[in-house]
């Protein structure tokens, strides 16, 4: 009776001490960052592309000192200047997404690469387009579409140096009484700070 007691409160200790290691391990962190987007887009015969800046803000919990799953807010204000038609003037275009984020860092000392993967809704905002001299313009409404984006980067402490690039969808509009689906994707280079990330 006595040695199933003491086998008993040894399965207690050994299974309290794996809970406390996991707890230890497994906890959240935020991310914030700033950087610049580079921006395209591609219509029925025509193209854009222009540069802009971005901000994120995530949140994340780290399943292991390598692998973590989160949300991330991303957004995006770029001025996407058409390639193909001469004299026309264009505002800002803005691309925020609400992502599901999973991310897989190699290693676990002061600097370690890393890949990720996201994926969720982006709302997008066409900046207007206005005929220069005419007083003609376009404006669109606010949009959501599908898309995914892979990333790679390396953290510094802290600190992480990234890039992705955005799959964001299609856009569809009507002008001229005809249906005009846009594509857009942005090219990503943040820095980034992270706050209270666990490592094994």
């Amino acid at each position: 009776m006595r040695i199933m007691k003491k086998g008993i409160l040894l399965v207690a200790i050994l299974l309290g001490a794996v809970m406390t290691s996991n707890a230890q391990a497994n906890k959240f962190s935020l991310g914030l960052g700033l950087g610049g987007s580079s921006a395209s887009s591609k219509s029925e015969g025509t193209s854009g592309s222009g540069f802009g800046f971005n901000y994120y803000l995530n949140g994340m919990y780290n399943i292991s000192g390598n692998l973590s799953v989160g949300l991330e807010y991303n957004s995006n204000i770029v001025v996407i200047v058409n390639n193909d038609i001469a004299d026309l003037s264009f505002t800002a275009t803005q691309i925020n997404g609400i992502l599901a984020k999973g991310k897989y860092a190699f290693g676990d000392g002061g600097v370690n690469p890393y890949v990720g993967v996201m994926a969720g809704l982006y709302t997008i905002a066409p900046g207007s387009i206005t005929v220069t001299g005419a007083g003609i313009g376009l404006v669109f409404e606010k949009k959501t579409s599908f898309g995914f984006a892979p990333e790679v980067g390396i953290e510094l402490g802290a600190f992480q140096l990234a890039t992705s690039y955005h799959f964001v969808g299609k856009y569809s509009s009507e002008i001229a009484n005809a249906t005009v689906e846009t594509t857009y994707a942005l090219w990503q280079f943040n820095i980034g700070w992270n706050i209270g990330i666990a490592k094994n």
